[in-house]
C-alpha cells in the first residue's frame, strides 16, 4: 500500500485517484467508528459500520469543498453527526409508523389463482404496472422483483443500498401504493 500524508491523499482524490481514498479509509475508519461507539449510545454494531461506510462515501462525493482548515478526522466526525442524526430521525419515524405486514409469496402468487383468463388479465395489468414503476420508481422495482424472488429484507436492502428497515418501509408503504394504484384498472 502506498503511504501518503492526508493532503496528499486528498489531492489524489481531488484527482479522480482512489488510491488517496483507500488510504484515508484505513488510516481513519477504526478511529471513526470508535468515536462512534463511544459518542452515541445506543447504536449496534451493524449501524455503526452503515454509519461509517455512508460517511465515507459523503466525504468522497464533497472532496470538492475540503478547504484543509481542520483535520480529516474532524471533518469525517461532521459527517458522522450527520448521519446519526438522520439514522434516528428515520427510527423516530419508523416507531410511529403503524405496524404493516409485507405481501408474501403466497399473496403475490394468489392474485393469480382465480382463472386463467383473469390470471392473464392481471399479468398483464402487473407488468404493465411494473414497467411505469421500472422508470418512475426504480427502487420500488427492484425490491418488489427481489422480493417475489425469495430474497430477505436484508438481501434486498443490500442489493438496493438501503437499509433493512428503510426497505422495510419502501416495500410495505411507497411501492404497495404505487402497485395498488397501477393495478386500479384491472
Amino acid at each position: 500500500m502506498v503511504e501518503m500524508t492526508d493532503h496528499e491523499a486528498i489531492e489524489d482524490m481531488r484527482q479522480g485517484g482512489h488510491q488517496g481514498f483507500e488510504v484515508l479509509y484505513r488510516r481513519y475508519e477504526r478511529r471513526l467508528k470508535s468515536i462512534l461507539k463511544s459518542k452515541y449510545y445506543g447504536l449496534d454494531k451493524c449501524v455503526i459500520e452503515e454509519i461509517c461506510d455512508d460517511v465515507f462515501v459523503r466525504f468522497d462525493k464533497k472532496i470538492g469543498r475540503f478547504k484543509a482548515e481542520c483535520r480529516v478526522l474532524t471533518w469525517l466526525c461532521r459527517f458522522a453527526h450527520h448521519e446519526v442524526a438522520e439514522y434516528w430521525k428515520k427510527k423516530k419515524r419508523l416507531k410511529r409508523m403503524p405496524e404493516q405486514r409485507l405481501l408474501s409469496l403466497e399473496e403475490i402468487h394468489s392474485v393469480f389463482e382465480p382463472d386463467m383468463e383473469q390470471a392473464l388479465c392481471y399479468q398483464k395489468c402487473v407488468r404493465k404496472a411494473l414497467a411505469e414503476m421500472r422508470h418512475d420508481h426504480r427502487d420500488c422495482f427492484k425490491a418488489l422483483i427481489f422480493r417475489y424472488k425469495g430474497l430477505s429484507i436484508k438481501e434486498i436492502a443490500a442489493k438496493i443500498t438501503r437499509t433493512p428497515n428503510a426497505t422495510a418501509v419502501l416495500i410495505a408503504t411507497t411501492c404497495k401504493k404505487k402497485l395498488q394504484h397501477c393495478l386500479e384498472d384491472c
